[in-house]
């Protein structure tokens, strides 16, 4: 008797763990192309997990079918987002602060970027013959264009110990900023990846400060943010399904640095040289994210009179 309940026991046993097998195999073997859901990407010339994730087929193997749409403008991303055009949204912090304050609801994040003192993505350029803070004195620095821009700059400044009334801000679109550089008139850039590398091997200037970011604003510093929209995070399943695509994307780009470079640089048509000078991205899976460092980005918003209102960042994030 005793003999047959073991068998028992072994044969149910064996059951279940064949059962869970299957259930593995079946959620993490490739889906047919026929029963892929589409899903589509705002996307803009970052570099990006979704690249790899498209092009290694790890989409494809969740069941889902990324199609890229490109909206250059973070803000036209969120418009979109909110008519249903689109279903995720890449966007600074900052974007999302003030969508969350004029239109709650709209957007769950997921996963992120962040910079640290160790892994700096953004940096005070100077022109060559410049070697010390104090020469910046009187002199034009430029940043990107926008109120979020205009205050890194303005309180990097001040961490350096330079009045804002001994500099003149200049602020161009991200684009512009390179060629910009080039200027006489222009003695320094406050300025972040990918422009800032372009700067250095475009328009001839050098890094004097790194990681000014995390050393003059908050460490570490909430640079980006992942989001679906409300409506499309409302579906668990496919949500689940994106997050852990992204997720195992993200795996894969940290051991395959040189890669997941050569990837990105056929889909935003960087630069070769631009893209492999570039420091590591430090991108966050969903298990990740650090939400006091967006808190803490949100307070320096706030107290610095970028955002009129705090921001009621409970319900935010996709769960």
């Amino acid at each position: 008797m005793k003999r047959i309940f073991i068998t028992i026991t072994i044969l149910v046993f064996s059951l279940l763990v064949l059962v869970a097998f299957n259930n593995y195999s079946s959620n993490n073997k490739p889906q047919p192309k026929s029963n892929l859901t589409r899903v589509k990407i705002a996307f803009s010339p970052y570099v990006s997990p979704f690249f790899v994730a498209i092009d290694k087929g790890i989409f494809e193997k969740y069941g889902i079918k990324a199609e890229l749409v490109s909206i250059p403008s973070s803000n036209n991303a969120m418009y979109a987002l909110s008519k249903g055009d689109i279903d995720v949204v890449s966007a600074p912090y900052s974007v999302f602060f003030a969508y969350e304050n004029a239109v709650p609801g709209e957007f769950k994040i997921f996963s992120g970027v962040i910079e640290t003192l160790d892994k700096p993505y953004s940096f005070l350029i100077v022109k060559k013959d410049i070697n010390s803070i104090g020469e910046l004195k009187g002199k034009k620095i430029l940043t990107r264009s926008g109120t979020n821009g205009k205050m890194q700059a303005e309180l990097v400044l001040k961490g350096l110990g330079i009045n804002l009334d001994e500099v003149e801000i200049v602020q161009v679109s991200s684009t512009l900023t390179a060629q910009t550089f080039v200027k006489p008139d222009i003695a320094a850039a406050i300025d972040n990846e990918p422009s800032s590398t372009s700067i250095v091997q475009k328009a001839g200037g050098k890094i004097l400060i790194e990681a000014v970011r995390p050393k003059y604003l908050t460490n570490p510093y909430a640079s980006t943010g992942n989001a679906f929209s409300t409506k499309f995070a409302k579906n668990k399943d496919l949500a689940d399904r994106f997050t852990r695509a992204n997720d195992e994307a993200i795996d894969y780009s940290r051991k395959n640095d040189k890669e997941f470079r050569s990837i990105n640089q056929k889909y935003i048509k960087l630069d070769k040289e631009i893209i492999f000078a570039m420091p590591e991205s430090v991108f966050e899976k969903s298990t990740e994210l650090n939400k006091t460092a967006i808190k803490n980005e949100m307070q320096l918003e706030l107290d610095n009179g970028i955002l009129e209102k705090a921001v009621d960042l409970s319900n935010v994030y996709y769960k």
